[in-house]
């Protein structure tokens, strides 16, 4: 009897209690297999690149995906730092690639992708090289000597330099130069300057050396005797 009365005590209650946590579940089964679409900008992201090489893809570094899927697959694919990765192990050095975007796109079986823009992909790749190039140093001078001070020589180094930068960059530069003037009425013995490149933007760097070096070497006359 105190059975039946436990499960007959308050039964409006207990029927309406049931039939919420029913409801309830019948709402979150329903959210989990309800499908959404969403738009997603990726960028782009290029992987395995050759220290030797220059990589750029045009004339956007991002893609825009539309996706389908169930909201909650929807919801964890946005909370993730998706990009869409390019293997730059497997193309060409010195040359265009064009690629299919949704062939490198990695995304959980359970998302359809609706449609991908760009749908193709240009990849400009370069190759990094040195050039050799000789150099030129514009050397000007003003005033005189002290009379006791005979010249000796005048040189700079280096002569030749490898400039470090695209290859279609350096093509056109067929050597490097810097400028100096020199006060020779304030030399009296050998003087070193240390003159900087007149570097061009294309050039990423100077193998080897940070400036010029110009050397002019001197030697004091002896007094004649009478």
């Amino acid at each position: 009897m105190k059975i039946k009365n436990y499960f007959l005590n308050n039964l409006g209650l207990k029927i309406t209690a049931l039939f919420l946590a029913f409801i309830s579940w019948i709402i979150i089964v329903g959210r989990e297999r309800a499908y959404t679409e969403e738009v997603l900008n990726m960028p782009i992201e290029i992987i395995n690149v050759k220290k030797n090489m220059d990589l750029r893809v045009g004339p956007n570094n991002t893609i825009t995906v539309k996706v389908k899927g169930t909201i909650n697959d929807i919801k964890a694919l946005r909370e993730k730092n998706l990009s869409l990765k390019l293997d730059a192990s497997k193309m060409e050095i010195n040359g265009n690639l064009t690629v299919f975007t949704q062939d490198h796109l990695k995304l959980p079986p359970k998302i359809n992708v609706l449609s991908v823009m760009p749908k193709w992909l240009r990849i400009n790749s370069e190759k990094f090289i040195y050039k050799e190039v000789p150099v030129n140093l514009s050397y000007k001078s003003k005033g005189d000597l002290p009379q006791n001070i005979t010249l000796l020589s005048k040189d700079y180094r280096p002569h030749k330099v490898k400039l470090f930068g695209l290859e279609s960059q350096l093509e056109k530069i067929n050597s490097i130069k810097g400028k100096i003037e020199v006060n020779l009425s304030e030399i009296f013995k050998d003087t070193e300057f240390e003159v900087p490149f007149d570097k061009p933007v294309e050039v990423i760097r100077i193998k080897g050396y940070k400036n010029i070096k110009l050397s002019i070497k001197v030697k004091e006359n002896e007094n004649e005797e009478k």
